[in-house]
């Protein structure tokens, strides 16, 4: 593929520049040995006069290779030679290298700088060159001088080891210059700036510059510079900023990458282990590690010892007992190894370096380094690692926090045994296997409940999604807003075109947010903000083009762990988590009262907001006769918490970063069913097709309308009540009446008929209002079960 620009200018390699450089140095140099050399090498040069001129014909380079050479050790000194990553090319020709270090050819292989490097960018590369040509023929022709920054960024495998290296690529163009073979034409100052101000747009150069009209002369030096940890480093950064950065298996392959790239180390291999919450001395529980659960299991059983004896004394024990990183340069040596040590040997894990993650003082666990060669890590292995733990303890505890979430509703919909009020089924059902002898068929007697009468009920977030996307397109408009505020400001002082054109775009993805976002579109921005603006806002910083007090305003709004704009996001996950976490407590200090009355499975799950399943009757609870107004004091009970609920989240939302109103919705069925446990899905699920209906209904009725209107049966401040029959609805308008009396609900009682819903018709409903006086203290809502919810998240 050819990169070349549309019109270009002819080059010519030339030492005349360089000659002239050293006769003028000879001239003003007060050192005797340094004139002595450089007097050798000019008289040398005057030997050969082909070298002094144009040099068209490359064949004398090889001719004269040991002149050259001593002509290149005027610019870079022969004890750098096996430093520095430098060669030097026509002028902006690439096609061919005239003289390169050690350290060059060492690293590029080839003739030919476009196939040496790993996805290389050839646009930018021939952007820049062009910039630079551009740049030579104002500044040397028509005297207008302007500053260019080179970002490039190349990358070059090692071939050692095969990982990426990453380096700044510099053009020094000090012995080159540009020559006009005519008279050039003459520019007003007007269509400089103008050219000035568009150095890429090659359609208007051409407008004005005759670029056959001029020739380089000379040569371009080329400087790579390692940049590798500084990149490695930022992209770490970045990537664990992502969601799952540390639970996905493919990105933390990608992390594990950067690892190794940043380390030098090909074989490097990164695990993450969390500290059990168990109480279980000094063990941990081992997560996304390099030696595996079963593993460990295995040999500590065949050990005898217990899983304390097991880690008492490891690397993993002694980082934890410290609190600061561990080393084992070589485990082959290590002579007091602990069965892990052992288990780390099996694997072929012959160095290690364990350090500890912790958010805002709380232990998490800790990040694991190995290596299968000795002595890859050793004390000051970590200095690298202090860059990255913070951001790397950040996504840790957030990811924690969505395993956990994660495993609350693996153990409610795959271990739905564990709750006490079914656990003696299971138990059960395993000792009929036992007594049959089938104890290895998985297939044994099946785990159902008949007659059971389901309770369900949902406090839902309103608009959940809706303030969500409001709440990231605040935040990228504000933070947008800034960025142009001080693009404004550097321009007011020192106008630039290109920071014209940057506001221009600005105010165009702020349009585009108004009208609202697409796919995809929140990732642009912020790589428009990462990419583009905030780079530039550091170049104009650093050219002291831009004050200190907007450069810090704009970088003080931003959230220092993630980088962006985090307020109305952070405000609306906050305050759907607390709504959540109080709704989610408050259930489970009430559940935990009402399941001394007759016990019934109780399951909830946190979604944008809380929905709640309860089974109750005899099959669940064998040992204790079930009468039906056991169920009607559940429902009584669920109808007075869901109140208490209401008053409870109208309270919270005024103390909420974003204040977020919840609908509360119960749906009422009489009629029994039954409930199998799914062996293959391990979870509690209807059993029959005609309770299938039951399940259809629950997960259509949230969104449902009233009949012939675009209402929502769900409302903020209301407590909607489903439900198919006449005597469902007297008997809830008793328990009604009798809260109304309480005063917890208002007077007012509506009578609803619902849209027809897919495979659903028939449904009606109760609404009423919840009334929200102040709290009371009395026996349905006493003041030290509000305060035991308010208060949790500080004693936690």
């Amino acid at each position: 593929m050819n990169y070349e620009r549309k019109d270009n200018i002819n080059s010519v390699l030339s030492f005349t520049k360089l000659i002239t450089f050293l006769k003028n140095k000879t001239q003003v140099t007060e050192n005797k040995a340094s004139k002595v050399l450089l007097d050798y090498l000019l008289t040398e040069i005057e030997k050969v006069p082909e070298l002094s001129g144009e040099i068209r014909n490359l064949t004398l380079l090889k001719k004269h290779s040991d002149l050259v050479e001593q002509l290149m050790s005027s610019i870079f000194s022969p004890l750098d030679f096996d430093k520095e990553i430098v060669a030097v090319v026509r002028p902006f020709d690439f096609s061919g290298i005239i003289y390169s270090t050690s350290r060059w050819k060492d690293l590029i292989n080839t003739e030919n700088i476009n196939f040496a490097f790993k996805d290389i960018d050839f646009e930018t590369f021939e952007r820049n060159k062009s910039i630079y040509c551009n740049k030579l023929i104002l500044n040397e022709i028509y005297g207008h001088s302007y500053s260019f920054e080179n970002n490039m960024l190349i990358t070059v495998p090692n071939k050692k080891s095969g990982l990426n290296r990453y380096y700044k690529i510099y053009f020094n163009r000090d012995f080159a210059q540009v020559h006009p073979i005519n008279k050039p034409a003459k520019l007003s100052k007007n269509e400089i700036r103008l050219l000035a101000d568009n150095p890429t747009d090659q359609d208007l150069w051409s407008k004005y510059i005759d670029f056959k009209n001029f020739e380089i002369r000379g040569f371009i030096i080329l400087r790579l510079m390692d940049v590798t940890q500084h990149e490695v480093l930022s992209a770490l950064k970045y990537d664990l900023l992502e969601k799952d950065a540390i639970i996905s298996k493919e990105k933390f392959g990608k992390l594990e990458q950067k690892l190794r790239e940043l380390y030098e180390l090909p074989d490097l291999k990164l695990g993450i282990v969390s500290f059990s919450n168990e109480n279980e001395g000094n063990g941990i529980k081992i997560w996304n590690s390099i030696i595996s659960e079963e593993e460990m299991k295995k040999n500590i059983c065949r050990t005898g010892m217990t899983k304390e004896e097991a880690f008492n004394g490891c690397v993993y024990h002694r980082m934890k007992q410290s609190g600061e990183a561990q080393t084992i340069s070589s485990l082959e040596e290590e002579t007091e190894g602990s069965i892990v040590e052992q288990v780390l040997l099996q694997k072929g894990i012959k160095s290690i370096m364990v350090s500890p993650l912790s958010y805002n003082g709380e232990p998490l666990g800790g990040i694991e380094l190995a290596s299968t060669n000795a002595y890859d890590f050793s004390n000051s292995s970590t200095i690298l690692l202090e860059e990255i733990l913070p951001i790397f303890s950040l996504a840790a505890k957030r990811s924690l926090e969505e395993l956990e979430s994660k495993l609350q509703a693996i153990i409610k919909e795959q271990y739905t045994a564990v709750h006490p009020s079914v656990e003696w089924k299971f138990v059960q059902t395993a000792l009929s296997r036992m007594d049959r002898g089938n104890i290895t068929n998985n297939k044994g007697e099946a785990i159902v409940f008949e007659d059971v009468f389901p309770v369900y009920g949902q406090s839902d977030i309103r608009g959940s999604s809706t303030e969500r996307n409001k709440a990231i397109q605040e935040d990228l408009s504000e933070q947008l807003s800034l960025a142009r505020d001080v693009l404004h400001r550097i321009n007011d002082d020192h106008p630039l075109g290109i920071i014209e054109e940057i506001s221009s775009r600005i105010d165009d993805a702020l349009h585009n947010i108004e009208k609202g976002m697409g796919s995809g579109d929140e990732l642009a921005i912020l790589n428009f903000l990462k990419n583009e603006i905030e780079p530039l806002l550091q170049h104009f910083r650093k050219s002291e083009r831009l004050s200190a007090e907007p450069y810090q305003y704009y970088f003080g709004q931003l959230d220092p762990d993630l980088g962006i704009l985090y307020k109305k996001r952070k405000a609306f996950e906050d305050s759907l988590t607390q709504i959540n976490d109080k709704v989610a407590d408050y259930l489970e200090i009430q559940q935990d009262q009402i399941q001394k009355s007759y016990p019934h499975y109780f399951e909830k799950y946190k979604t944008d907001g809380v929905e709640y399943n309860i089974y109750i009757g005899q099959s669940i609870t064998p040992n204790k006769e079930f009468d039906m107004i056991y169920l009607h004091d559940l429902r009584l009970w669920q109808l007075t918490t869901t109140a208490q609920i209401a008053v409870l989240t109208n309270q919270l939302k005024y103390e909420l970063p974003l204040p977020l109103e919840t609908t509360h919705l119960l749906l009422v069925n009489s009629a029994p069913i039954a409930i199998r446990f799914r062996e293959d899905e391990k979870q509690f699920d209807v059993d029959g097709a005609y309770n299938i209906r039951y399940e259809i209904i629950k997960k259509r009725i949230d969104k449902a309308h009233i009949k012939d209107t675009n209402e929502r049966i769900t409302q903020p401040g209301k407590i909607a009540i489903v439900y198919t029959q006449d005597k469902e609805a007297d008997e809830y308008r008793k328990y009604i009446r009798f809260l109304q009396k309480q005063g917890l609900l208002e007077d007012e009682i509506e009578n609803h008929q619902l849209e027809e819903l897919q495979g659903v018709n028939g449904l009606r409903a109760l609404r009423v209002k919840v009334k929200f006086s102040k709290l009371k203290k009395n026996d349905n809502f006493p003041e030290k079960v509000i305060e035991q919810v308010f208060s949790r998240e500080e004693t936690e």
